[in-house]
């Protein structure tokens, strides 16, 4: 089952077909020749109220009122009547008209994917979802990025990142190909036991040390058997010369860019200097970053 509700203007539109055509040959490709069915749910432009049943709604107190975002409309008119289907699997790229409150969406999203998994009751579906693909017109989108992440702590519940393809002024991008791309790793991994990678790197221990004003801050990650690299963006070349920009350090005295960023196999080494005190570390927290060192493995 796919579930878009952010990245299409109709039913049939050629957004939404082109995703549909692309994950279908993708995992008809990677993993034989097998029949791929897809149902679209599908409305542009919605909150995640719509899509959720009154159970979950009443766990997050969340409720709204325009046409198609009346509470639970679009859950009453597009999930509830396909819940006699067996399924294998969701995919969910919805977000954009709740970058205004990403907090309420820290819950209303995991409270949702449970809600979907009870009602169809057949256990622990796995569920894949899309984080918000670079768009730098709604500052919004870095804290529900960061909302959505928190849907990660239910179990069989992964992520493709689309930060790095989005467009600046375009809220639907087109590169559609890639998306479906991420997305169907996840498929051969969760459902056909592909071994090909299919995360990218992900943060797994964090250390720091201080001497005199020099602050420097290592990350490890995993999926990085092979080592880390740093990819610009299109546009980095106008905005640096290094892999500066997308580490920022939180001090007494507010945020601050790295002064340094290097790699060290599977770690990432960032120093700041003149930090008396560390507070946070944060990455790419713009709403369309574009910076010489985006992570990749």
């Amino acid at each position: 089952m796919l579930v878009d509700s952010g990245t299409c203007q109709d039913l049939l539109s050629p957004n939404i077909m082109q995703l549909f055509a692309t994950i279908s040959a993708e995992t008809s490709t990677r993993n034989g020749t097998l029949p791929i069915g897809l149902i679209s749910a599908t409305w542009s432009g919605t909150r995640i109220e719509a899509w959720e049943s009154k159970d979950a709604r009443r766990i997050c107190n969340d409720t709204i009122v325009n046409d198609p975002n009346q509470a639970s409309h679009l859950w009453n008119g597009m999930i509830h009547p396909v819940l006699w289907y067996n399924i294998r699997a969701i995919v969910w790229y919805q977000g954009e008209s709740n970058e205004q409150a990403p907090t309420r969406y820290q819950c209303s999203f995991p409270e949702m994917i449970k809600d979907w998994r009870s009602k169809w009751g057949v256990g622990d579906i796995p569920f894949f979802f899309v984080q918000l693909a670079g768009y730098e017109l709604l500052k919004g989108y870095v804290e529900l990025r960061y909302a959505q992440t928190f849907a990660l702590k239910l179990p069989l519940v992964d992520m493709v990142t689309a930060i790095d393809i989005g467009d600046p002024t375009n809220i639907r991008p087109t590169n559609k190909q890639e998306v479906s791309r991420r997305l169907t790793l996840l498929a051969g991994h969760y459902l056909y036991g592909s071994k090909e990678a299919y995360q990218g790197p992900l943060v797994q221990a964090m250390s720091y040390k201080k001497e005199g004003g020099v602050l420097t801050v290592t990350i490890s990650f995993l999926n990085a058997k092979e080592g880390l690299i740093f990819v610009g963006t299109p546009k980095c070349s106008l905005c640096c010369q290094d892999n500066l920009g997308t580490f920022e350090i939180l001090s007494e005295r507010g945020w601050k860019e790295a002064t340094e960023v290097n790699i060290d196999a599977n770690r990432v080494i960032v120093t700041g200097y003149h930090f008396s005190t560390f507070i946070a570390i944060r990455y790419a927290w713009y709403a369309y970053p574009q910076v010489c060192s985006q992570c990749f493995n």
